[in-house]
Order: structure tokens, then sequence, then C-alpha cells
């Protein structure tokens, strides 16, 4: 069962945890449904403008930069670190170097990219 831990994903040290992912495309899918829940609790749309990857130590972040309807701009931090390069492919797991050398070689400039790829090609269910 996935769980949401940690703070308000306000800055890096609030950010928000998700728990229990056995895998990235899990734990992907999990950032987008909290998206979609605090668009709701908000009661208003939100797009989502950015999404980046940071590495601090041995840390692994999402950072969303979020527009709302009033046209403000927030970012929205998840700790990624334990699902972060864990992609099931026949069932084995893509370690983060080899996710690394993926995105390097097929010219893709971040994780976000490696999924947009993967949804065009219909392997990820987003909400």
């Amino acid at each position: 069962m996935l769980k949401i831990q940690g703070g308000d994903g306000q800055t890096k040290e609030t950010a928000i945890k998700i728990v229990g992912a056995e895998n990235g495309f899990q734990g992907i899918e999990a950032e987008y449904k909290y998206l979609k829940l605090f668009a709701e609790y908000l009661e208003e749309e939100i797009k989502v403008v950015s999404q980046t990857l940071d590495h601090d130590e041995d840390k692994s972040y999402d950072i969303f930069l979020l527009q709302f309807e009033d046209g403000e701009e927030r970012e929205l931090w998840f700790d990624i670190t334990d699902f972060y390069g864990n992609y099931p492919i026949s069932g084995f797991h893509l370690g983060r170097h080899t996710r690394n050398w993926l995105i390097k070689n097929y010219g893709l400039q971040n994780s976000f990219d490696v999924v947009k790829n993967d949804l065009s090609r219909g392997i990820v269910n987003f909400l």
C-alpha cells in the first residue's frame, strides 16, 4: 500500500515522500495522483509548468513547478529516493546508472522525458 509521508512539499527539507512504491512507475503515478487530489482539495485547476530532477548527496527529488489559476507559480518537492531508477523491464529492474545512460544516449533530457516516451507507447497509465 502506498503512503504519503514527509512535509508540505514547499522545500527540499519538507519534501513529500511516497512510501511503498514497488517501482518508478508506481512512484510517478502516485505523484500525479497526489497533484490531482491537491487540485481537487484547492478546488482549482493546477498546471504543471515543468518537472525537474535534483540529486543532493544520497537523495533524489522531483520538483514540480505548478501554476495556479491566478497565475502564481510555486514549487512542489517530492523525495523520490526510494523508487528513483527502479523500472521493471521483463522482470529486471533498471538501475540508476543504466537509466542515466539511456537518458544520455537516447537524447532524453530528464526522467520526465522517459515517462513521456513510455506514455506515448502506452506503457504507463496515468490517472
